[in-house]
């Protein structure tokens, strides 16, 4: 009983080692990363319509973006400008392609049990001396 309970705590330790290892140094996705080349639009950090640079609504708060990715994010065209743009700009558009999430338990599992056995191994349990 003493050898399954010292088993246990070992793989158990081992697993919570390597969990806060996995978690503290890679990412929660990994990402395909695409790079495209869009008409150069504004926006506003408090408004919800895209804008031309020349555009008389644009203020000192101006962010250039992608049309599409403007359009993607939830913004509209402004009525007065239209969001007419001559310039372009490169942008970057990721996609999750895995959740590490997902496989965390069978690789912890895979890791943490040779771990257990090599310290179960190393570590052997002392053994009372019986009384005469």
């Amino acid at each position: 009983m003493k050898k399954r309970l010292l088993f246990f705590a070992s793989f158990l330790a081992c697993y919570l080692f390597i969990y806060m290892i996995y978690n503290s140094f890679l990412p929660d996705y990994v990402y395909i990363v695409r790079e495209e080349v869009e008409p150069k639009v504004y926006v506003t950090v408090s408004g919800e319509k895209y804008h031309s640079e020349a555009c008389h609504y644009l203020y000192f708060s101006k962010k250039a973006i992608g049309k599409e990715k403007a359009i993607q994010e939830g913004y509209t065209a402004c009525s007065y400008c239209k969001g007419d743009s001559f310039e372009t700009i490169a942008v970057e558009y990721k996609k999750p392609i895995a959740n590490r999430k997902k496989t965390v338990g069978l690789v912890f599992f895979l890791i943490a049990l040779p771990m257990s056995i090599a310290i179960f191994v190393i570590i052997p349990l002392k053994k009372k001396k019986a009384k005469p």
